[in-house]
């Protein structure tokens, strides 16, 4: 049974499945096991569902989305992320992804921006 935290918003996988916590593990094998199904009723669960859909779920969607934020943050301070397009006719080198020494040069280029293609990508000319 995975009873591991995620850290994305703090609960086991059980507790969102079920709605409530795992069992500890103990010997069951001499328990008597007469439960009564007549405690269950159409309401019961009815009335657990909304509770579920008016709490839980708010809850943990709150807690990711914080998570998410925290995680953000954390990603822009520590990373150099350029939000501005570079501008057509400047030239750029670009990193060699196919080294295999040493001595191989860390980029290749230089390359010109012609163009801007579909999803922000640059249309890059020799």
């Amino acid at each position: 049974m995975n009873l591991k935290i995620s850290r994305l918003h703090h609960s086991t996988s059980f507790a969102v499945m079920f709605n409530r916590r795992a069992i500890d593990f103990e010997n069951y094998t001499n328990v008597d096991h007469n439960w009564d199904n007549s405690v269950i009723t159409p309401e019961l669960v009815s009335a657990q569902y909304h509770k579920t859909n008016k709490f839980n779920i708010p809850a943990l969607s709150k807690r990711i989305q914080l998570t998410q934020e925290k995680d953000n943050a954390r990603l822009l301070k520590h990373h150099h992320i350029i939000h501005k397009k570079f501008p057509i006719g400047r030239q750029v080198m670009i990193r060699n992804v196919m080294k295999t020494g040493k001595t191989d040069p860390n980029f290749i280029g230089p390359f010109t921006i012609q163009n801007y293609a579909t999803n922000g990508f640059y249309v890059l000319v020799d």
